[in-house]
């Protein structure tokens, strides 16, 4: 902005009478421009506050003078519990979906979401191990002589 004689005579007469931003609009300028214009006429103290240059700082400055002190409250005092390290986690109820984190031995693995699995017991039979349970153990396994059939079939 181009400062002409006009405008820091009333910068001068106005400074400390009405907000910053007030002044910045009656000049046609930013509020930026008006701080510095004054810090360099002398206008501001040397300890500048930060709120000066926002609308309505004097009332901000009234209402933090006005305003009650608040104490803070005093820390609860907390013993935490101790924690057995090698217990055991309490088993899962059988039968539901677990995330990633609730795999095990023990539950179905196979995915039924992009997160979760089926959590189903795992099938017990001794002949044929898996990681399913008989649903999609049932799904997932193909024996191998229905794998010799389809190679016949096929030949």
């Amino acid at each position: 902005m181009n400062w002409t004689p006009q405008a820091v005579e009333y910068l001068k007469a106005n400074y400390r009478l009405q907000p910053v931003d007030e002044t910045a609009r009656h000049l046609g300028t930013t509020r930026y421009s008006i701080a510095g214009k004054a810090w360099r006429l002398g206008l501001c103290d040397k300890k500048v506050k930060r709120d000066m240059a926002y609308k309505g700082s004097q009332q901000l400055a009234n209402a933090r003078k006005n305003s009650l002190t608040l104490s803070r409250p005093e820390p609860v005092k907390h013993t935490p519990e101790p924690i057995d390290i090698f217990a055991k986690p309490a088993p899962k109820p059988a039968g539901g979906p677990v995330d990633i984190l609730g795999l095990s031995a023990e539950v179905c693995a196979f995915p039924i979401s992009d997160k979760m699995f089926c959590g189903q017991p795992v099938t017990t039979d001794s002949k044929h191990p898996s990681s399913y349970c008989t649903e999609h153990h049932a799904i997932c396994w193909i024996p191998k002589s229905s794998l010799n059939d389809r190679k016949r079939v096929k030949a």
